[in-house]
Parts: structure tokens; C-alpha cells; sequence
């Protein structure tokens, strides 16, 4: 186990030097375009502006705010129209992120209409994802399922793969967050056959770690820990620190399923550790609320009581309805144990009404016609 720490301690400075090194060159060349006259008017400049924002997201969050609104009053002056559309989709991101998710549609939208004037296909096939993904963080299942379709079927339409690849993931993600785990995983066959065809080895190793998610919720554990440890090996070779950081709370949630809660807890500290030079407060609300689980059923429940109290704040801060669903049930059931009544009740009135809004009929609206349609499909494909 001490050997494992040592390990993992190489890693995240190896994770940490390789992505550092990419910022470090984007910064390299601004730098060399800032010395040059009036090169700060050119869309190249323009263009690192924005790469540098993209590669700050997770890292440093209020750069990417920053570098596109300088990305966008540069682009406004040069009359940039790709430019502007970027911009507005790094702003938008960026509110996504703080969990604003209307003032991040506003900006989506205004770049959406952008990329349309100017015939950019790969912008708008991104910009209509990131909106359905707003509003799938919204909890409104039926605008996000509509706005994935339109995205897929341009993709489908261009022969984009790649798109086609994470449209159907996030429709997948979406079936299996609702518990409808056999939808769900159609459309990671979907997503496999796909991967295939694009032949990325990262692309896979994202859904494989995405997939074991599924898999640790339905309780099929074997296969959730040989997709997670097959996912984990292809990140660290790559050093991609974001996803291995998720794909080590994935692994912690397996063992969290099977009760072996230490283990968990070693597998989350991992991630933990990771996070801390991390800028995704959205992923660590769902390593906090395990490491409250894991804690609170090794009946340490003090600790258990921090980190849920932790994750149950910050998706209030950041308005992630399934981090409130899960971290009030957790202090809900923390709070009856030591006979605190009165504050079990709060939790337990927050826990229901979160899940009836999750579970409201009118909001899935979308994925049942998604879903009955599929089987008319699949139905019509079998007479054949």
C-alpha cells in the first residue's frame, strides 16, 4: 500500500508537468505575439487567447472567464465573427460551471445564432451539446433529450464521429442518472461501436470510466472494476489528470458497492489528492458525498457529517440537484442516528422535494418519447 502512495504521489507530478507544459506553451507564444506591434489585434492571437481558456477550465476556472472576455472585445474590434462565437462559448461554459446555468444559455445562444451565420459546423454541433448539457444540469430532462437530438442528428447528417460519439454519451449518462439503466446502456453500445471506428484510445478509456459508473450503480461490480482499472491505466499512460482523478472516485464507488469501505476511502483519497490542483467543483461533489458514505458506514460520523455538509453546500453553491438529493440523504440519516430530530427532518423535507422534481413526469417527457420511439425501431428492424 505505502509503495501505491509513492506511486500516485509520481503520477500527479507527472499528470501535473505534462498538462502544465501545454499551458506553458500557449503562454510562450502570447507572449512572444504581445511583444510584436499590434499583433494582439490578429485573429491568432486571438485564437492561443482562447486554446489557453479551454486549457484553464478545470485548472483555473476564472482564467477562462477572463481569456475570452479579452478573446471577445479583441474579436468584436477585428469584426471576428469565429471568434465572438468561441468567446460567448467559453463565457458560457465558464457559468456552467458556477452553476449559472441561465446566464450560461443566454451566452450559448447568442454564439449558437453566430455559428449558424457563418456556416461553422463543428461549432455548432459543440455549442448544441454544451446547451443540452445546461439543461441536463438544470434537472429538465426533456429540453436537454431535444437539444442532444438536434445535435445528433446534424452530426449524423456531417458524419462527425467524433460528435456522434459524445451526444449519444451524454444521452446515455442522462437514462442511466434517472435509473433507467437499460436505455442507458444501449446507447454505450451505441457509443463503443463508435469509439471503434475512431480508434482513440482516450475516447474509449472516457467511456469505459463513464460505463463502470453505470455498472457500480446497477451492482454489476465486476464488470464496473474491469472497465474502471482498464480506463485508469489508459489515463495514466496519457496523464490526463481530470479524468483520472473521476475515474479514481469511480473506482472508490465500486468498492463503496461492495462494502469494502476502507478501500473506498483510499481509492477517494486518491482523487481527492488530485483535486487539489484541480478547478471542478462539479466532479467533487460526488467524491465527497461517497467519502461521507464510506465514512458514515465505518461509523465514523463525524467526518461523515464534514463531507456531506461540504458536498450538500457546494451543490446548493453550484445548483446540482443530484448532489442535494444525495448529501441530504446522507445527513438526514446522519442527524436520526444521533437523535437529532429536528434537523433530520429538514434534510428529509430538501431529500423529497429534490427527488419529486427529478421524478416529475412533465420533465421527462422527452426521454419516454426518446425511449419509445428506440423500441418502435427496434421492433420494426426485428419483422425485417
Amino acid at each position: 500500500m505505502h509503495y501505491t502512495l509513492v506511486l500516485c504521489f509520481f503520477l500527479m507530478l507527472s499528470s501535473l508537468a505534462a498538462q502544465s507544459s501545454v499551458r506553458d506553451s500557449l503562454l510562450n507564444e502570447i507572449s512572444t505575439y504581445k511583444k510584436q506591434s499590434k499583433s494582439k489585434e490578429s485573429k491568432n492571437y486571438i485564437n492561443l487567447l482562447l486554446d489557453l481558456g479551454t486549457e484553464q477550465r478545470y485548472y483555473q476556472l476564472d482564467s477562462l472567464k477572463i481569456l475570452s472576455k479579452q478573446a471577445l472585445t479583441l474579436s468584436q474590434k477585428l469584426g471576428y465573427d469565429q471568434g465572438i462565437a468561441e468567446a460567448l462559448l467559453g463565457i458560457g461554459e465558464f457559468y456552467s460551471d458556477k452553476g449559472k446555468y441561465d446566464e450560461s444559455l443566454e451566452s450559448l445562444e447568442k454564439a449558437l445564432e453566430i455559428s449558424k451565420q457563418i456556416g461553422s459546423d463543428w461549432l455548432t454541433l459543440t455549442i448544441l451539446e454544451t446547451i443540452g448539457e445546461q439543461y441536463d444540469y438544470k434537472g429538465d430532462d426533456d429540453q436537454a433529450i431535444r437539444n442532444y437530438l438536434k445535435c445528433l442528428e446534424m452530426a449524423e447528417s456531417l458524419g462527425d464521429k467524433t460528435m456522434m460519439s459524445v451526444v449519444n454519451e451524454s444521452i446515455a449518462n442522462l437514462y442511466i442518472a434517472r435509473k433507467d439503466f437499460e436505455q442507458g446502456m444501449l446507447f454505450y453500445e451505441t457509443v463503443k461501436k463508435i469509439n471503434e471506428d475512431i480508434a482513440d484510445p482516450i475516447f474509449m478509456a472516457e467511456t469505459m470510466s463513464n460505463i463502470a459508473s453505470a455498472y457500480a450503480d446497477m451492482g454489476k461490480l465486476e464488470l464496473a472494476m474491469f472497465n474502471i482499472n482498464s480506463a485508469i491505466k489508459i489515463f495514466e499512460q496519457h496523464k490526463i489528470l481530470d479524468w483520472l482523478a473521476y475515474s479514481y472516485q469511480v473506482k472508490g464507488k465500486t468498492y463503496l458497492k461492495q462494502n469494502k469501505n476502507k478501500w473506498a476511502l483510499y481509492w477517494f483519497n486518491q482523487s481527492e489528492l488530485l483535486h487539489k490542483e484541480l478547478d471542478d467543483q462539479r466532479e467533487i461533489i460526488s467524491l465527497f458525498n461517497g467519502m461521507a458514505q464510506a465514512n458514515h458506514n465505518l461509523g465514523n460520523d463525524s467526518i461523515s457529517n464534514v463531507y456531506a455538509e461540504k458536498a450538500y453546500f457546494l451543490s446548493k453553491k453550484i445548483d446540482v440537484i443530484s448532489g442535494i438529493e444525495e448529501s441530504s440523504k446522507i445527513l438526514y440519516t446522519i442527524n436520526k442516528g444521533k437523535g437529532d430530530f429536528k434537523t433530520a427532518l429538514k434534510y428529509h423535507e430538501i431529500y423529497n422535494e429534490v427527488s419529486n422534481k427529478i421524478t416529475k413526469k412533465d420533465n421527462q417527457k422527452g426521454l419516454t418519447i426518446l425511449k419509445t420511439n428506440m423500441e418502435y425501431e427496434r421492433q420494426k428492424e426485428h419483422l425485417i
